[in-house]
């Protein structure tokens, strides 16, 4: 296995917030209290104030969801319940198939620094946060495959939501494995895939029994914790912060505001617009979700305008009838586990900048944040041909069109491309001596002959593309490896990991391939990094 690295600077889609994060901390210290490595931690451990009875009511809690995980989650799991663990949390939307693998790459991150925190001395263990709460069906309803040709294919699980109710609910169908099925056909461990992924996507059983049953298979050796927040235990633990927020609301909206223009001011951007009416809070009810809005010093719901004192009252009856928005939610993550790290990816490391107000205001604490690791996965054919073309990963990150101009130039026979390089040369240092003369003479002259100079250089460059394309057109397999290319490393124009989802590389690799990528992951490793199998 060979392992590089890219940074996240030359990857596409890179936000200056994130890459601030990253490289020039100073810049964003005002948004983030510590910087992203594990040796913040012990700083942040200090700040845990996690009440003992709190504690024990999430353990039960967690034993409970997590009854049939394996021996390393009951051992995580007798851990946490001594007053010194902390938590290293990570989490994703319950999607199909896992959803993008770069799900698992954060599942394992969390794990490994858990494992290290526990080489430096501090109790730590892994939790993953199902975010079965989520309402955008259409988000998480279909995953990425490849098969063995390593032609992108789309699986869409068609599953069963009532209206505005919670996609973890969501039922699946029959047939869901069908395109799976289709995909892995003809790969080395295609079988043992499907076979494993037939018993976690049933018909009936829901996105979230299914999404976190094929997590818990897969990382089984390294004993993560699952929490599912909508479990009727930990909400009314989780109201209890819900009910301090709602003494506090106008508070919350006046740091938000402010923390918003100090992102804008600083030339970053805001995950969520928050306007003077915001609650940050929904109801929920009959399965639907409907937001809460202030207007003054009342709550409008569903129910009708209601008093804080009187909002406070319903969340005490019915702490399962209310659910915090994406700014709220890991505060609320937060206030139910002693967290001293979170993983996570780019955009939600981008809302925690903006939450990390309310974590001042209601926990009076914040975790160390970290990214999730970020892979590459190539095999030996792609890394040959990337060597044949002269191409690195970051040279794969343009649009298919280019990349099969650029392959189509190192296919141009040796002697013609040396005849418009050399060539080329001469001509160009030649227009440079007679523009030279020619300024000295009249420097108007000398400006239209730039102008003319322009053109040639142009002209010359068209025509060595159409040669290019020429023997582009003649050699089909240079097609091939351009499309082979793009459909590895940047399929619909986005990178591999936000992409496929974990099991056609499973059928392709085997099970081992987790083990390879838990290897990979450094914490002192902030970059991407490019893994050739």
């Amino acid at each position: 296995m060979k392992v590089a690295r890219i940074p996240y600077t030359s990857l596409p889609g890179t936000t200056p917030l994130f890459a601030d994060l990253l490289y020039n901390f100073e810049r964003v210290a005002k948004f983030y209290p510590h910087q992203p490595s594990l040796d913040s931690v012990a700083a942040a451990v200090a700040g845990i104030a996690y009440p003992d009875e709190r504690r024990s009511r999430v353990v039960a809690a967690l034993r409970e969801q997590n009854r049939s995980a394996g021996d390393a989650t009951q051992e995580n799991l007798n851990r946490l319940a001594r007053p010194e663990t902390v938590v290293v949390a990570t989490g994703q939307q319950v999607g199909l198939f896992g959803g993008p693998i770069f799900s698992v790459f954060k599942a394992l991150t969390a794990a490994k620094h858990a494992a290290d925190l526990r080489q430096r001395g501090i109790s730590a263990v892994a939790v993953f946060w199902l975010a079965t709460e989520d309402h955008d069906l259409a988000e998480v309803d279909h995953a990425w495959l490849f098969d063995a040709d390593g032609e992108p294919r789309l699986a869409e699980g068609k599953a069963q939501l009532a209206e505005s109710a919670p996609v973890g609910a969501a039922k699946l169908p029959s047939g869901v494995t069908d395109a799976l099925r289709k995909a892995v056909a003809g790969m080395p461990n295609g079988e043992a895939v499907l076979r494993n992924e037939s018993e976690h996507y049933k018909e009936g059983r829901t996105l979230g029994q299914a999404f976190r049953g094929l997590l818990e298979d897969l990382l089984k050796p390294h004993g993560l914790i699952f929490l599912d927040p909508m479990d009727s235990a930990l909400r009314p633990i989780a109201a209890e912060l819900i009910r301090k927020l709602i003494d506090r609301g106008d508070q919350a909206v006046d740091l938000l505001t402010t923390r918003g223009k100090q992102l804008d001011d600083a030339g970053y951007h805001r995950q969520v617009a928050v306007g003077s009416g915001s609650s940050l809070l929904f109801r929920v009810s009959d399965g639907r979700r409907s937001v809460i809005r202030r207007s003054g010093d009342r709550y409008l719901t569903e129910d009708g305008a209601k008093s804080a004192t009187e909002l406070g009252a319903m969340i005490e009856r019915d702490p399962e009838g209310f659910s915090p928005n994406a700014l709220l939610r890991p505060v609320v993550q937060d206030y139910l586990l002693p967290t001293a790290v979170f993983v996570g990816g780019a955009a939600e490391l981008a809302y925690l900048a903006q939450s990390a107000v309310l974590y001042d205001l209601l926990l009076g604490r914040m975790p160390v944040v970290m990214p999730r690791a970020g892979f590459t996965l190539l095999n030996g054919r792609a890394a040959k041909l990337m060597e044949r073309y002269q191409l690195d990963v970051p040279g794969c990150f343009i649009p298919l069109n280019e990349l099969q101009d650029h392959i189509a130039r190192r296919a141009t026979p040796a002697e013609l491309q040396q005849r418009f390089d050399s060539e080329g040369a001469v001509i160009g240092a030649a227009l440079d001596r007679i523009n030279e003369t020619l300024t000295s003479f009249d420097p108007t002259l000398g400006e239209a002959f730039q102008r003319s100079s322009s053109k040639i250089n142009y002209q010359l460059a068209k025509i060595q593309t159409k040669a290019a394309r020429e023997s582009l057109l003649r050699n089909e397999r240079s097609r091939g490896d351009a499309n082979r290319l793009a459909n590895l490393i940047y399929p619909q124009k986005t990178l591999q990991e936000r992409l496929y989802c974990t099991l056609p590389f499973l059928a392709q690799y085997g099970d081992e391939l987790l083990d390879r990528v838990y290897e990979a992951i450094d914490s002192g490793c902030l970059d991407h990094q490019v893994i050739t199998i």
